[in-house]
């Protein structure tokens, strides 16, 4: 259980529905704005929605302890680039 009373998988699930919801009006204010290229959102889309299917069947087969734990190790892993994000993309 997380602090909020719910389960890790439950918690998981709550947040990518705030960033659908995020998403969504993100990107209808760039679509209003002509701001959308169709063909690569098409493509980002669909291979985020097959890959989004698998991760989230991966996360359903672990424990909480175990899924707390990939997401803690992801974050970690990932925190050393965030600073450095501006050279990686030059």
């Amino acid at each position: 259980m997380t602090r909020l009373g719910i389960s890790q998988h439950a918690a998981h699930g709550t947040s990518l529905v705030g960033v659908l919801a995020t998403g969504l009006a993100g990107a209808s204010a760039y679509a209003m704005e002509g701001e959308v290229d169709v063909v690569a959102a098409a493509a980002v889309a669909s291979t985020g929605a097959l890959t989004a299917s698998l991760g989230a069947r991966a996360a359903a087969a672990l424990s909480a302890k175990q899924l707390a734990r990939a997401l803690g190790v992801f974050m970690l892993a990932v925190a050393p680039i965030v600073p450095c994000r501006k050279r990686i993309l030059d």
